[in-house]
C-alpha cells in the first residue's frame, strides 16, 4: 500500500517545470505572458498619459491609477528577473 502511494508522488515529481499550473502552460509561457502584458500595460499608461497632457481627456484619476499599476508591474517584472539571476548564481556557486 504504501508502495502504491508513492509511486504517483515520483511520477509528479519527475516531470519538469514544464507544466506547473495544470493547464498545460510551460514556465517559459508564463513568463511570455507576463511579458507582454508588462509590455501593454505600459503602452496603456503611456498612451493615457499623452491624452491627458495633450487636453483629449480630463480623468486625472484614472490616469494615474494606470501609471500606477503600470509602474507595480514593472517592479513586480524585477523583483522577479532579480530572484532568477540570483538562483541561476546560486546553482552556478554548487559545486558537483
Amino acid at each position: 500500500m504504501i508502495v502504491e502511494n508513492i509511486r504517483p508522488l515520483q511520477l509528479q515529481i519527475q516531470q519538469p517545470l514544464n507544466r506547473i499550473d495544470g493547464q498545460g502552460s510551460s514556465f517559459a509561457d508564463l513568463l511570455k505572458e507576463a511579458g507582454k502584458d508588462l509590455l501593454v500595460s505600459q503602452k496603456q499608461a503611456h498612451q493615457e498619459a499623452l491624452d491627458l497632457a495633450s487636453g483629449q481627456t480630463d480623468n486625472l484619476h484614472g490616469v494615474m491609477v494606470t501609471m500606477q499599476k503600470a509602474e507595480l508591474n514593472l517592479q513586480l517584472a524585477i523583483q522577479v528577473r532579480n530572484k532568477v539571476v540570483e538562483a541561476y548564481n546560486e546553482i552556478m556557486r554548487i559545486q558537483v
